[in-house]
C-alpha cells in the first residue's frame, strides 16, 4: 500500500509513448473519521517525458492507494515508471515506486498492496483448423496447446462435451 499522509503528496506516472498507457488508482480516503474507499484517480498518460499526476491528497485528508491498474493500450510493449511524491517534491530516484516496467501489448499490469500481477494480451486469437468436432454432440474440449519446435500451435482435444 503506498500510505499518503500529508496534503499535497501525489502519485505520478509517465509512460514511454505518448497516450500509451492508462492508470487507475483505488483506495482509501480518511477525513473527519470518516473512511471513503473510492477510485482515487485515472488518468491517460501523456509520455514524452511527463510525469503526470494520478491522484494528489486533498486537504484534511489522508490516503492509502492499495490497488493501481496500469493498462497498455497499444499495440507495442512500452515502459512505465510510478512515484510516490511527497508533498512539494518531484518525482525522483528516491521516491520511485518502480521504474521502466515492461509492460507487454494491450497487457494490464496490477499492483495490489505491493504485488504485481501481469494480465496479458487477451486480443489475440487462436484459430484451430482440421479438427473435427463430436458428430453426436457437435462439441469438442481442447485439452492442451503447445508450440511446436517449427513454431506451429498444435492443440489436443478430446470429443467429450462439457458437463
Amino acid at each position: 500500500m503506498i500510505i499518503l499522509s500529508s496534503v499535497g503528496d501525489s502519485i505520478r506516472a509517465e509512460g514511454s509513448a505518448v497516450s500509451s498507457f492508462t492508470v487507475t488508482a483505488y483506495g482509501i480516503e480518511t477525513a473527519a473519521g470518516t473512511e471513503t474507499y473510492k477510485k482515487l484517480g485515472q488518468t491517460q498518460l501523456s509520455g514524452g517525458g511527463i510525469k503526470d499526476i494520478i491522484y494528489t491528497v486533498p486537504a484534511g485528508t489522508s490516503t492509502v492507494c492499495a490497488i493501481l491498474v496500469i493498462a497498455n493500450t497499444t499495440e507495442m510493449a512500452k515502459t512505465v515508471s510510478l512515484w510516490h511524491v511527497p508533498s512539494g517534491g518531484s518525482p525522483e530516484d528516491n521516491n520511485v515506486i518502480f521504474k521502466s516496467v515492461r509492460v507487454e501489448a494491450n497487457s494490464t499490469v496490477v499492483w495490489n498492496k505491493g504485488d504485481l500481477q501481469v494480465f496479458p494480451d487477451v486480443t489475440k486469437t487462436i484459430v484451430a483448423s482440421g479438427i473435427q468436432s463430436n458428430p453426436q454432440s457437435g462439441q469438442y474440449r481442447i485439452k492442451g496447446l503447445r508450440l511446436s519446435s517449427s513454431k506451429e500451435i498444435i492443440v489436443t482435444y478430446d470429443e467429450t462435451p462439457e458437463p
